[in-house]
């Protein structure tokens, strides 16, 4: 962990209260208030003492901060469940990407213990809040439940890190519609990516990146090239815009870092993958992406019918 490393969470001890009111963090619920506890903490002055009276889902949200996908991330808290009518989970709320809901819940027990995870921000996540959610346990409910928490915590890991261990398994590109679809399998090993590099290509005579040098992305194959990053956790990506009867090459380099300290396993033979495009003339092709129609012109009918673009697939519907 970088010496650098800053817990993103706002008050993350619940030690700041003004007056009887917890600062920073969101008491989400209609059934759930949240009290200043100084008698059982885990550490520091302060614990947040949880009460809430209904059996749906109650939460404590933390601020929200900007994320970027695929840096690696620890976060953890502190739970004192001694109430089993009730239970606790770790959950983080991404802005464009994946939530993650934790596998672990909180125990009925008297003493404190930690819920944690460590992974990456998943792919397109910009933003993230943490959240503390808190269940109701059915067979033990008797119409309340109490649950203190204490020393949260989100940090993104900034250190630099070595070359990742090992390349992705099944990696493998079949065809859908007038797009190559890309699918593997995450590397696993001692070093993880945080990302990958994955090139296209009519020839399969690729080049490795080299060390400090980043490749942007091109998503434009006029030219029979192409390049794509890719969050480590995502597994797929897709080439469109491809040639009838053409065949495309694609390869993938798994890498750590960024800008002058990414890092790219090039060592070894990198997956290799390819497919032929079929046969077939397309008459007109609008991918939607730009949220518009393109050349397309839509047209009335009878009745009350209004075309749209649906995101984020960027598929033509019509309403009626």
């Amino acid at each position: 962990m970088s010496l650098m490393a800053q817990n993103l969470i706002e008050n993350p001890g619940f030690e700041a209260w003004t007056g009887d009111v917890l600062d920073t963090w969101i008491i989400d619920g209609d059934a759930i208030t949240v009290t200043q506890n100084t008698t059982t903490v885990h550490e520091g002055s302060s614990s947040a003492d949880v009460l809430f009276t209904s059996q749906d889902n109650q939460q404590l949200k933390s601020n929200t901060f900007g994320v970027t996908a695929g840096d690696p991330i620890a976060v953890n808290f502190w739970v004192y469940d001694n109430d089993n009518a009730g239970r606790a989970r770790l959950t983080i709320l991404f802005e464009g990407g994946d939530n993650y809901y934790g596998d672990e819940y909180s125990e009925d027990m008297d003493s404190w213990q930690l819920l944690s995870y460590t992974g990456v921000v998943p792919d397109g996540a910009t933003e993230a809040t943490f959240q503390i959610r808190f269940y109701d346990v059915a067979d033990n409910w008797d119409g309340d439940c109490q649950i203190l928490v204490d020393e949260s915590s989100f940090i993104i890991d900034d250190a630099i890190k070595p070359e990742p261990s090992n390349y992705p398994t099944d990696f493998l590109a079949t065809v859908n519609g007038v797009s190559a679809q890309i699918n593997w399998v995450d590397a696993t090993g001692d070093q993880l990516p945080q990302k990958y590099l994955i090139l296209a290509s009519t020839t399969a005579n690729f080049t490795a990146p080299v060390d400090g040098t980043p490749v942007a992305d091109d998503t434009d194959m006029s030219d029979g090239n192409g390049a794509m990053n890719i969050a480590y956790g995502a597994e797929n990506t897709s080439f469109s815009g491809l040639n009838a009867g053409a065949t495309y090459h694609f390869t993938i380099f798994p890498y750590t870092n960024a800008e002058a300290d990414i890092d790219f396993k090039t060592d070894g033979e990198a997956p290799i993958t390819s497919v032929t495009m079929p046969n077939v003339e397309t008459l007109s092709f609008v991918n939607f992406e730009d949220d518009t129609f393109g050349d397309w012109t839509t047209v009335n009918a009878v009745g009350d019918l209004e075309w749209y673009v649906m995101e984020p697939s960027g598929f033509c519907f019509y309403r009626l």
